[in-house]
């Protein structure tokens, strides 16, 4: 038996499986909001977010063996081999969208089957394993963000396939991960792979949790009805504030 541990830092939306919200056999989808442009928006240009994958080096070999593209724009993400019961999920800190705006709605193309259109650049669906949220340890900073991590047991090393927007899937094997691993170069983080929504330089923005309303029917909300949570650091360090961190719908 093997074992995958997997972390998502950025804009990472949650959504749980309920009333028909997502495909047969998804029970937990992981949305990298396309926020490849950016946004304006009435605070202003909020930075343009990548989705791309991080790995410690074994896993990273397997990876690039198999994937040519430098950031992921239209893919799905599964383990074939997964094993267990129902995915555990345990994410109370990341903050809900629906708290800063009411009467959110996805689109609806964040819900079907198969590779993501464009509202997102990467779907990551799970079936079995755990899912729970960290907070990042960020020196100088009192309330940093929280990213989160999927550990999933799999018949042998794991199997991912990527389904691409056009075209065919791809599976990729790559090592199990070990006990304890955590990843280069990441703050801490668990895990031997990470799924990056983030800003690829030093650019970052306190009101950037904004950009997760780009997966909201009608984008980015003219006004709040709460101070979104990036409004409350005046010091924030790239991709370590709740304004850059996972959340979740409803």
């Amino acid at each position: 038996m093997g074992q995958l541990v997997m972390s998502f830092r950025g804009l990472c939306l949650h959504v749980n499986d309920g009333n028909g919200m997502l495909p047969d056999g998804v029970r937990h989808r992981i949305i990298a909001v396309n926020a490849t442009q950016g946004a304006n928006s009435q605070f202003g240009p909020l930075p343009a977010h990548h989705c791309f994958l991080k790995a410690n080096q074994g896993t990273i070999d397997a990876l690039s063996a198999a994937l040519v593209p430098k950031f992921l724009d239209g893919w799905n993400v599964q383990v074939a081999n997964a094993l267990g019961p129902p995915v555990v999920v345990s994410i109370p800190n990341l903050p809900r969208l629906s708290t800063f705006s009411p009467d959110m709605s996805l689109w609806p193309d964040l819900r079907h089957a198969g590779a993501p259109a464009p509202d997102a650049c990467c779907f990551v669906d799970i079936a079995m394993g755990k899912i729970e949220d960290h907070q990042f340890q960020v020196e100088g900073i009192d309330d940093p963000g929280f990213y989160s991590t999927w550990t999933v047991d799999t018949d042998g090393e794991p199997q991912l396939i990527f389904q691409p927007r056009h075209g065919s899937p791809i599976s990729v094997t790559v090592p199990s991960t070990p006990e304890g691993e955590t990843l280069r170069d990441e703050n801490g983080v668990p895990g031997s792979i990470v799924l990056h929504n983030s800003t690829t330089t030093d650019v970052d923005s306190a009101n950037d949790f904004a950009l997760y309303y780009l997966a909201r029917q009608g984008g980015i909300p003219s006004k709040f009805s709460r101070l979104l949570p990036g409004q409350t650091f005046a010091n924030p360090a790239i991709d370590m504030t709740t304004s850059c961190s996972n959340s979740q719908y409803p």
